[in-house]
């Protein structure tokens, strides 16, 4: 990272002018930072399935969904992956990577979230998916089982965009799997099932780390296919 060649007012200056929403907004954040953040919410929320429905706690969630999917890219690139929470509205999180010196590659996500107060799956792909995967990836975490029939449902709706974009689902490996450090991830692109591992977060980072921000001026790069 170019933080240590910074003017020191400078950066004491990007320090000062941090917005936070849950999480630091635009800037580059290691996996540990974010599943600290998480971690410290999560274990002050005594009810965890009011956590995660209540939209109150819809960042927070952003966040751990994040924690899977960057894992998932570093796993898929051989390359470790952070998190940026962008402050504008426009789509939910960035994932980058170190391209070269000077320059983060960059790949924009939207979350979708699929509950038991989702409407049937082909509805909610039509409502909540089609609209976006022409402009992001789309990660869906699935509160409700999710087997063959909505994989090609993704499946045909990719092929009829024809679109590089990919579909990233998230869910329990088994029924009964209540950890949160261990969560199913599946990559859905046009030509089928890209990816498919059960992914421990204890796997990709390392908690004894301290909570680290990276305050350099972004300069990404986002690549020439839509997709991954």
């Amino acid at each position: 990272m170019g933080a240590m060649n910074m003017d020191t007012d400078f950066l004491r200056k990007r320090i000062a002018q941090t917005k936070q929403d849950i999480f630091p907004l635009d800037r580059l954040l290691p996996l540990e930072t974010v599943y600290a953040i998480f971690a410290e919410h999560y274990a002050k929320e005594p009810n965890k399935s009011i956590f995660f429905h209540d939209r109150k706690y819809q960042r927070l969630r952003e966040g751990y969904i994040g924690l899977f999917v960057a894992a998932s890219l570093w796993d898929i690139s051989g390359k470790p992956h952070f998190i940026v929470f962008p402050e504008k509205p426009d789509n939910d999180l960035y994932f980058a990577y170190q391209l070269n010196e000077t320059q983060m590659g960059v790949y924009e996500f939207d979350v979708k979230e699929f509950t038991d107060h989702s409407p049937f799956f082909e509805d909610f792909v039509a409502k909540s998916i089609a609209p976006k995967i022409g402009v992001y990836n789309i990660v869906i975490t699935t509160y409700r089982n999710v087997g063959e029939r909505e994989a090609k449902c993704l499946i045909d709706l990719l092929q009829k965009e024809n679109t590089s974009r990919q579909i990233w689902l998230l869910g329990a490996p088994t029924e009964n799997d209540e950890s949160p450090d261990v969560s199913r991830v599946s990559v859905i692109g046009k030509d089928g099932l890209a990816y498919d591992r059960v992914i421990n977060l204890s796997d990709w980072l390392n908690k004894t780390r301290p909570i680290t921000v990276f305050h350099d001026v972004l300069r990404l790069k986002y690549p020439p296919s839509s997709g991954t």
